[in-house]
């Protein structure tokens, strides 16, 4: 009995890592990955507040002028003042 739960575990195992190598292919081949310069303008999309609605919150800020490229995924940013 046990050698047949392990066969069935064992079994669970290699479908759970086949249907995770899916989803992670078709992950990549949407991902669209931006070439980002120091000096470009980028949107930042905005994290969720605790206890307020984001129903009517805008899901973007900025645009914020990239003055540093820290690494490929981190980036320092300062604010763009609006004048008109």
């Amino acid at each position: 009995m046990a050698t047949k739960a392990n066969r069935v575990y064992a079994r669970c195992q290699q479908y759970l890592e086949e249907a995770k190598g899916i989803t992670e292919k078709a992950h990549t081949k949407k991902a669209k990955i931006k070439k980002i310069q120091v000096g470009d303008r980028v949107y930042l999309r905005r994290a969720p507040s605790a206890g307020t609605s984001s129903k009517l919150q805008p899901v973007y800020t900025g645009p914020f002028r990239v003055i540093e490229k820290v690494s490929v995924f981190m980036i320092s940013n300062t604010f763009i003042v609006k004048t008109f």
